[in-house]
Parts: C-alpha cells; structure tokens; sequence
C-alpha cells in the first residue's frame, strides 16, 4: 500500500509501533512444531519474543520512472522468500522510500497465521500505536479480550460430531457427482502441462453510476451485493463454456460474533457454490437461484475446506484445484484505505504480480463509490488481453442486467459494439468458387500448369505433378476394371510412403470413395471398419498383406501388383464424378461408444479448400 504523511516519518518509532502489535496479538508469536508426532501451536511469551526489524529501502537514488519497476521486483523477491514455520516471526515487514512524504508498505506474512481482514487490523493498530507514540499519548485502541487460541477452543466446542456429520451430509449431497471443468476463452495450455503458479493481475473500475445502479436492484431484488455480482459472473462463465454445472468457490470471512472481529488469525474459510444454469431462466430467475444457493451454503460453512476435501476425497489431478477452478472474492471487511489518523493518507498500490493457486480469481471490492473489479489469474494460461477482454464483457453483462433484468440470460448482452463488427469481419467468409470440379479434377489442372514440378518427397524419393499423375491414372484405370464408379468405397491401407498418395488420387479419379484404415488403430477396429463399410476393394502394401487374411473382397497390393498395374494408360480418366458425390468416409475415435462413420463430400473439402485460398491462393486452380 501506498502511505503519505503530512509529517516527517520516524522508522525508529514505526519498528517500536510494529513490536508492540506484535505483543498484543499472540498469533504474532506463534510457531508451529511437532509434538508426539502431532503439528502443534506455541506461543512465545510476551517477555521472550525476539523483536521485528522493520526493513528500509530508500529508492530516491535511483529516477522516479524506474520506481515502478524496482517496486516489482522487491515485492517478488519479498514475497518468494519462504518461512520457517518452526522458528518465525511469520511476518515481514519492508518500507520504500520513494519522496519525501511517500512510503510504499510491503507486508508479507505466512496465510497461517492471518487473513485478509487481520490485515486491516493490523494496520489499524500500528495507525494507532504510532499516532500515539508520535505524540506521546497513550493509544485509545479497545483492551485485547480475545486472542485467536480462544476462537480455536471455541470452534472446536462449537462444532461437536453431531453438527460434524450434519455439515458433512449437506455438502456431500451438494458436491456429489463429477463437476465439470471449466474452459475458458484461449486458455493457452492443458492444466497437466501448468507447474508454475505465477500470476498477474488486471482491474476494471466499474462507474459510480454504474455502481449505484448495482446497489438499487440488489436490494430491490432482496439480494446482497455478493449474489448479485457472483450471479452475473456464473452467466459469464455459462455463457463463455456452455456448461450448465457450475461451481465457483468462495472465501468467507467467519467473523459472525462481535467478539471475533477485533482479534487477528486464520478465520477465513471457502466455500463452494455449485449452481446449475438453464437457458431459460431470466436473469432475475437465476439470481434467485444463485441467492437461495449462497444461503444454504453460508447456513453450512463452519466446515473447514481442508476437512471437506479430507472427508470427500475428490480426485486430484496434478494442477487442477479440488471442486473448483476459479475463484471469486468479494472484499467486504474494512477498508485499509480509510486511516483513523488524519495525518496519514492509506491508498491501494497496484503491483500487479503475485502467485495464485487458481486459474482465475475475480476480485470485487467498494473502492469509496466506485466497485473495482481485478483479476488475479495465472499467465501460463491466459494473455493479458483476453483478461482485459474478459472484464469488459463482464461489466456489459452487469449494465445488461440492471436494463433488462427479465431477459433469458442466454440472450443477455455480453459482447461490445466493436467486438459483434469484430465477429461479424471474422465470419465474412462467403465467397464465389467453381462448384462444377471435383478435387482430383483441380489437380489434373495443376499438372497442366506445373507438370515438372515436385509434388511429392518421401525419405530419398521424388514425384513431380506429372509422374504423380500418371500413375495415379493407371491404378485408376485398374480400379475401373473391379468395378469401381461413384460412390464405390474403396478402402486404403497404407504406410506412410509414395504409394499412399498415389492411391487416394487414383481412388478419386476412378470415382471411388476412399476410406482409411489408420495402422495406429488396433485391428479389431480395422475390421469393424471394414465390415460396416462393405468396402469391396482394398488397396495395401505387401508387407501388411498378413492382417487382411480373411479379407474376401479385391484386395491390391499396389507395390507387389505394379507389374499389372503398370500395364494400364497414363491418360486422364473421363470424369463420372459429381462434387456431391462422396469423396471420403472417416470413422470417429470411438471413445464413447462404438466408432461412427462420418462422409465427406467433394464439395464440403472445396469449400473449406476455398477458405484457405482467399487467404493464400494456390498457383493454379
């Protein structure tokens, strides 16, 4: 954060300020070991703890443009730098200097000791302290009845095995079958390939007026500000995957009893929201939906995250974060940009950088009558822009929302006026293209053009257009003799090799319809291939002559039956061929169920080859 004074800054006394926080929180001296073999809690008396030294960096000696940048690189090295929970202090504290009055706070601590609320009580106190010191006056904070040991043995009464197993019952329920993955736009890699968590951030400050607007329909609607905006975001989600079963987790801050509010520690739980979405609700449909979820989940929430997934045992898989991807925040403890003091001026300091544990996490908070709306999310999955772009469209659905609140959210405004002429340029893809050829057609005027040039290079072998061509022409001419005409499926096995690409013409060329046996599938599939298809011809080589035994139609080893093949013309076939005709058959994985056979005509491969061509046009057509 970044803090001004209206005073000249005394680090003597800040280091003496921090010390005595120190010393009224008992979480700020606590470490962590074993004992009997169990994790346990110690607390180092008041009269034994080991001072904070507050560190200090001047960065006046070096030019203001270059503030920024060193700023980063100190908060990285900062924040990187690992604890031992076993000896502490398990907070750091480092003041940059970057004017006379200008100071940036760097405070890093282990999250098992605080949460993001304890920040602002921290910061709350040491105001306090300091001011007080400053001026040589007894500080006015509240007697520290309460310490985080107190909440732990509370918790614990609190949350006895009837309640364990009534909590544990909703959530099972709730969390119950496979939760689908999210993917988002252009998330650039697979979550197995993702080992690094480095993140970066990027913000969008939503208008007053906007904001205001926000604020007026929640309310209308009986609906806090947290549903509102989660329920807006899970429509974004849907409406970017498609998928209808969502789950977003959450943190909340466990702070309901008073007492609770003023001691520092680990409070913070997370929650999942799991939501199902139908394209026929309105939004203010799904905004009930979402509310009536948040609810039942905070009626559930004194359940620790770590015991639900101990108790539920999701599967882990490397990368990918149990029940959820992405997270969403909504930062409605104290502002730590609100000092008590009027001789201190608080303000939030972008860094920018940061790690993170999630795809994506969108961040909301009151910034005075503004909402700003950041997100943290990891760059080894996304560019800069589509985050920027992700916030826009955020922020659209939301102004959507508050005008047309009875809209099915699957027609909800999403995109800007600039990015529909975007979509619109994209998809303007019509084009005239001679429909009357076939593909093997095209070719044959190819080779009129460029007859001596390479068309093909295996390993050491060459074939130029017109060599291809003939031999083509003269397995063509043989298929003709099997009986081959439009539309006869002539299967092909091959390895990769010349032969291969002769082939595929010259099934073309006598009118045929090829369909390829992949050597990688297993021979069971071939078969099943071959039978549904009732292809009557096929052509292989004679090293794979063995795995077509029991084959009964004509089968052509085109290497071993060349000495009759080569017998036949070189000439170009007279064309039988329509561009509806079919040109190939390919079958699907058959990961789900029995493979598929999908067709394919001469004219759908001209159309996606005329794509290509406004793009990159071949040297003749």
């Amino acid at each position: 954060m970044r803090v001004t004074f209206s005073f000249l800054f005394d680090l003597e006394i800040f280091e003496n300020c921090l010390n005595e926080v120190v010393l009224r929180h008992q979480i700020l001296r606590t470490t962590f070991d074993y004992k009997d073999e169990k994790p346990c809690q110690i607390i180092t008396p008041k009269d034994q703890f080991n001072r904070i030294k507050v560190l200090y960096e001047d960065l006046r000696i070096i030019p203001f443009a270059e503030h920024d940048l060193k700023i980063k690189k100190i908060y990285k090295l900062e924040f990187h730098k690992p604890f031992n929970l076993g000896e502490g202090p398990l907070l750091r504290f480092k003041i940059l200097q970057t004017s006379s009055k200008d100071y940036i706070f760097i405070i890093v601590f282990h999250h098992i000791i605080i949460d993001p609320w304890s920040v602002f009580l921290l910061v709350r106190d040491i105001t306090a302290f300091y001011d007080a010191f400053s001026h040589n006056r007894t500080h006015t904070l509240p007697e520290q009845n309460y310490q985080y040991m107190d909440y732990v043995l509370w918790e614990r009464k609190k949350n006895n095995e009837e309640e364990f197993h009534k909590l544990i019952s909703y959530w099972k329920e709730k969390l119950s079958g496979e939760i689908p993955r999210l993917k988002l736009p252009s998330m650039s890699l697979e979550h197995s390939l993702v080992s690094s968590e480095q993140g970066n951030v990027e913000s969008l400050l939503l208008s007053q007026e906007l904001t205001e607007k926000i604020k007026i329909i929640h309310t209308k609607e009986n609906t806090t500000l947290f549903e509102f905006l989660l329920a807006v975001f899970k429509i974004l989600l849907y409406r970017y995957t498609g998928e209808v079963d969502i789950a977003i987790g959450s943190p909340v801050a466990n702070r309901d009893f008073k007492k609770w509010q003023s001691v520092l520690g680990l409070f913070i739980n997370t929650l999942v929201y799991r939501t199902t979405i139908s394209r026929k609700f309105s939004f203010l449909e799904f905004l009930r939906h979402v509310r009536n979820t948040c609810r039942q989940a905070l009626l559930h929430k004194d359940l620790p995250f770590e015991k639900l997934v101990s108790e539920l045992q999701p599967q882990r898989d490397l990368g990918v974060h149990p029940f959820f991807q992405i997270l969403f925040v909504h930062r409605n403890f104290p502002s730590l940009y609100k000092s008590p003091i009027s001789t201190m001026k608080f303000e939030k300091f972008e860094i920018g950088v940061g790690d993170t544990q999630f795809d994506l996490s969108l961040i909301v908070e009151e910034i005075g009558e503004n909402i700003l709306v950041s997100i943290n999310y990891n760059n080894n999955l996304f560019q800069a822009e589509i985050i920027k772009n992700i916030l826009v469209h955020y922020r659209t659905l939301l102004q959507d929302a508050i005008v047309n609140p009875n809209k099915l959210i699957s027609e909800m405004k999403m995109l800007q006026d600039d990015d529909v002429k975007q979509l619109l340029s994209w998809n303007k893809t019509e084009n005239v293209f001679k429909k009357e050829k076939c593909i093997h057609q095209l070719f044959e005027n190819i080779v009129e053009n460029q007859g001596d040039s390479i068309a093909l290079a295996y390993k050491n072998k060459y074939l130029t257009y017109k060599a291809l061509n003939q031999r083509a022409n003269k397995l063509a001419h043989y298929l003709k003799t099997l009986g081959v005409a439009p539309e006869s499926l002539v299967a092909i096995n091959m390895q990769r090799s010349l032969e291969l690409i002769v082939g595929l013409l010259a099934i073309l060329k006598a009118g045929g319809t090829y369909v390829p046996l992949d050597l990688s599938y297993p021979i069971d599939r071939l078969q099943f291939m071959l039978q549904e298809t009732k292809a009557n011809v096929l052509l292989t080589q004679g090293t794979l002559l063995d795995l077509w035994k029991n084959y009964t139609g004509n089968i052509i080893a085109v290497d071993n039956d060349w000495d009759i093949i080569g017998q036949q013309s070189i000439n170009n076939l007279i064309n039988t061929t329509l561009p509806d005709n079919l040109m190939y058959i390919i079958y699907t994985s058959g990961s789900t169920g029995k493979p598929n056979g999908v067709a394919c005509t001469h004219i759908n491969v001209l159309n996606l080859l005329n794509l290509f061509w406004v793009y990159s046009p071949p040297l003749a057509a």
